[in-house]
């Protein structure tokens, strides 16, 4: 599997923990996970074009749930899947997905399964 992050530096946990893109790259390569990390400055509007380009079976998340809320929003209709790494404040969303912290949700990406509708079909059908 190829993983593309998405990585919103300014999320809650981001910023207590203070957590870089390189830190997040190296964790990926610890667990031997071939991950882009894209978590620069630039409008997440941009970084969502790159994930989508990118060669990437499933798009991760790395902030919190408007990240995440967002990235979902992009994805709804295309062939590629999301993922939850929580870095946010309450992080509502990975709680209701049963991902308990960040460093359980990287250990475990790689037994991940979709849920909910076939990665095929619309989910607003």
């Amino acid at each position: 599997m190829r993983y593309h992050v998405i990585f919103n530096p300014k999320s809650g946990t981001s910023l207590s923990l203070g957590l870089t893109s390189e830190a997040l790259t190296q964790a990926f390569a610890d667990t031997s996970l071939q991950a882009d990390v894209d978590g620069g400055d630039d409008d997440l509007s941009i970084k969502l074009d790159r994930a989508l380009a990118s060669k990437a079976d499933i798009i991760i998340s790395a902030g919190g749930d408007g990240t995440a809320t967002a990235i979902a929003e992009r994805l709804v209709g295309t062939n590629k899947c999301l993922a939850v790494l929580p870095l946010g404040t309450a992080n509502l969303l990975a709680r209701d997905l049963a991902v308990r912290y960040c460093g359980a949700a990287l250990d475990r990406l790689p037994l991940g399964s979709p849920r909910g509708q076939s990665r095929d079909q619309d989910v607003r059908q």
